[in-house]
């Protein structure tokens, strides 16, 4: 169990954070298929079973991701829901929190998400903690549950008993992720010695972000080669005018390109492509795929 969620998270690692949490959640959605057994028919699995079995109901679920959530730092408990014939997961995530952003963190990561919800635990110093639900089997994304769940009038809160309220670890919002999302995806002919430019509005830029993941594809469809620049606004102007100009990725006269490149400009990344061939046109596939950062 600790190896999947050490693998879960590999790509984001380090300290807790909300980008491992999310990790968690999306191996267990994409890896455990569900299984729809009536709650109480039987007890739930151990998390290594049903880890064995890659299947369970919503409370085999919901063991196994609070369980791999515990293995990398972090603070869940399960909840049972009769009312509903339900359970889920749902993880700490900090104190009087902003939830408004992290709502569009959320938003951002799966852009078919709907509302966003949580759970508040109102304190005795008038604090609130939020706990974030983790439904891999009743919900598509964090924070989404059976609707019948959310209003129910008895809820059992399943928790590691040896922790005590004031040892709750939450995560760290620094470098939280936005996306990915998909900024190019196309199919263009550039016709012989000419350029094509993809503009700001295409959504390269950081837009209040501190910094994007830029991850590049490039694929030629046609015999003739192909030049590619990620540059910035002077870049770009100085390309038009067919002037030297610098640029931050690049290759000239190739066939394909795979690149990625951590954008931190003040100002947008401009995707140029040359065609230098007098004769011939060239027909490009391009995908650019961003994750931004805050």
């Amino acid at each position: 169990m600790r190896k999947a969620a050490s693998d879960a998270v590999a790509k984001h690692p380090g300290a807790l954070s909300i980008n491992q949490l999310l990790d968690v959640y999306d191996w267990v959605h994409e890896n455990v298929f569900y299984h729809n057994v009536p709650l109480d028919q039987y007890p739930p699995y151990y998390p290594n079973e049903t880890l064995a079995t890659k299947s369970g109901d919503c409370k085999n679920q919901a063991m196994l991701m609070a369980s791999m959530v515990q293995a990398i730092g972090g603070s869940p408990r399960v909840m049972i829901v009769p009312d509903c014939h339900h359970a889920f997961a749902e993880v700490y995530l900090g104190t009087d929190i902003d939830t408004a952003a992290m709502a569009k963190a959320i938003r951002a990561h799966y852009p078919d998400a709907g509302p966003v919800s949580w759970h508040e635990n109102k304190r005795q110093d008038n604090k609130t903690d939020y706990w974030f639900i983790f439904d891999t089997a009743g919900g598509n994304f964090p924070g989404q549950t059976i609707s019948d769940c959310l209003n129910a009038s008895r809820i059992f809160e399943l928790r590691d008993c040896a922790r005590e309220t004031n040892q709750l670890n939450a995560p760290t919002a620094e470098g939280t992720a936005y996306g990915p999302t998909s900024i190019i995806d196309d199919t263009k002919v550039i016709p012989a010695d000419w350029n094509w430019n993809y503009w700001p509005d295409t959504g390269i830029g950081l837009g209040g972000y501190k910094w994007c993941r830029l991850k590049l594809n490039i694929t030629s469809l046609s015999s003739t080669p192909f030049n590619w620049y990620i540059t910035d606004e002077t870049g770009y102007h100085k390309a038009e005018a067919r002037q030297s100009f610098t640029y931050w990725g690049g290759a000239e006269q190739v066939s394909r390109a795979d690149y990625e490149i951590n954008w931190d400009k003040p100002g947008s990344a401009y995707l140029v492509l040359r065609n230098l061939n007098t004769q011939n046109s060239i027909t490009l596939k391009i995908s650019l795929v961003k994750t931004c950062y805050k």
